[in-house]
């Protein structure tokens, strides 16, 4: 054994002398020379740490692009948030007329209800329907598409119903007045066109139902304060009466004195109209407008057969608005705002058979 191993050392191709010839070149056994020599590994070991080639790289979105892109995402937002502007606006304005058809519908039906209970008290005295027009309203607002305006017109109005079930006091007196909206801040200001609908009511014997008419036209300069008359609605710029005989024409009336009151019987033009006088009766016609009558005046057994209602509010938002105007000492502020917010006027329309009628006043 001893021979073998120096026999191993002894020669240089020997697996002792490869290892020693190892250490002396460590760089050699790595295949790292300084003239890019092979060692132990072979010649191609020093490709496995050469750097890969450089792949493509993917470009990224320029400017321009990004701008683009925002510009478009701005269009599409501005868009959506003026198409929910839009429909908001609609839902509020379908809100505010709801709710105006509603209030209009109810002041109407109540009005409506207590007019067709009116009664003939049927003393020559007493005055069971009176309806005045007030000068001082008379509202002009002008209409698109039309050269013909618009003219709102407020009348006051009373008349008398009966109620047989109570034993006393089985006449009430029924009256409606709009007092003018004036922003209470100037003495004495003029009419603006718009006012607060008051109803008066009071209630009498027999005996005493001729008095009901003279309370009612000596406190309607009260109305706001006194205990008989009662806040109904804000914002009215028209209410008209209009009476009607039984056959369903307009009742009419001549001037000057005497006056005598008639209505049409048959035909549709001034020739061929046949002509009824009315008893107990006074009607005034106006001269600027031939289709209204300044004011009405049935006593003893006579009432209309029926009674035209119009009924115009204005909006509320409009109210307000119109309510924060500064006050004008000619009025003509309010009333040029008035005139251009004709579109928020609702109008409301009724004919009101009177079912206590006596026929033969017809």
């Amino acid at each position: 054994m001893l021979v073998g191993s120096s026999a191993l050392g002894e020669f240089p191709g020997g697996h002792a002398g490869k290892r020693q010839q190892a250490a002396r070149t460590p760089n050699a056994s790595r295949g790292i020379g300084m003239g890019g020599g092979s060692g132990l590994d072979g010649p191609d070991s020093s490709s496995q740490f050469a750097a890969c080639p450089n792949e493509k790289s993917g470009s990224g979105f320029s400017l321009v692009e990004i701008l683009v892109v925002m510009a478009l995402l701005t269009f599409i937002i501005i868009g959506l948030l003026l198409m929910f502007s839009q429909t908001q606006r609609a839902f509020k304005m379908s809100m505010t007329q709801t709710d105006m058809l509603e209030t209009g519908r109810s002041f109407t039906d109540i009005m409506a209800r207590q007019l067709g209970q009116m009664t003939p008290c049927g003393a020559n005295s007493n005055v069971n329907f009176y309806v005045a027009y007030d000068d001082s309203f008379s509202l002009i607002q002008p209409l698109p598409g039309t050269t013909v305006p618009r003219t709102n017109v407020v009348d006051q109005v009373f008349f008398l119903n009966y109620s047989p079930r109570t034993v006393t006091n089985e006449w009430t007196g029924i009256g409606y007045v709009v007092v003018p909206d004036t922003n209470g801040s100037i003495p004495n200001p003029p009419n603006p066109g718009v006012g607060t609908l008051y109803q008066f009511t009071a209630s009498a014997s027999a005996y005493q139902a001729g008095l009901l008419y003279t309370q009612f036209n000596s406190t309607i300069s009260s109305a706001t304060v006194n205990s008989n008359w009662h806040r109904i609605a804000d914002g009215i710029v028209h209410l008209r009466v209009r009476a009607f005989a039984t056959n369903g024409y307009p009742i009419y009336g001549t001037n000057p004195y005497p006056m005598n009151v008639w209505f049409r019987t048959n035909g549709l033009n001034n020739a061929s109209w046949g002509v009824l006088n009315l008893p107990n009766t006074v009607v005034l016609p106006d001269t600027t407008a031939p289709d209204d009558m300044r004011w009405y005046f049935f006593h003893s057994n006579a009432v209309p057969a029926s009674v035209e209602l119009e009924l115009g509010v204005l909006e509320s938002q409009a109210l307000e608005r119109f309510n924060a105007l500064p006050p004008s000492p000619t009025g003509a502020l309010q009333r040029q705002f008035l005139s251009n917010y004709v579109a928020q006027v609702h109008l409301f329309h009724q004919r009101i058979p009177i079912r206590a009628v006596d026929p033969t006043v017809y």
